[in-house]
């Protein structure tokens, strides 16, 4: 797993959250496995599909992907996946 963002994908955005949104989406698709079943990977959904960011091709489960901005000495800003599976 590559715990690094490919910063070149920020070039050309000004807002913190479209920064954060472009970066946290590419590294999820490259680097997300499935935990429902374990697939290796898992895919990007439909742009402006409702209520779905990725899909696993193996079990069907869905995925959204969310980021949260913090202010912690550690961290200039925390991205907190949320995982839900739909039924």
């Amino acid at each position: 797993m590559d715990l690094r963002f490919n910063t070149s994908l920020a070039e050309g955005y000004k807002s913190g959250s479209q920064i954060a949104r472009v970066l946290t989406e590419d590294w999820l698709a490259r680097n997300m496995y499935c935990p429902i079943c374990g697939e290796v990977s898992i895919r990007r959904a439909k742009p402006n599909a409702p209520v779905k960011d990725y899909v696993c091709e193996h079990c069907k489960s869905q995925y959204e992907l969310k980021s949260k901005r913090s202010d912690s000495e550690s961290f200039q800003a925390t991205f907190a996946f949320s995982v839900w599976r739909f039924w």
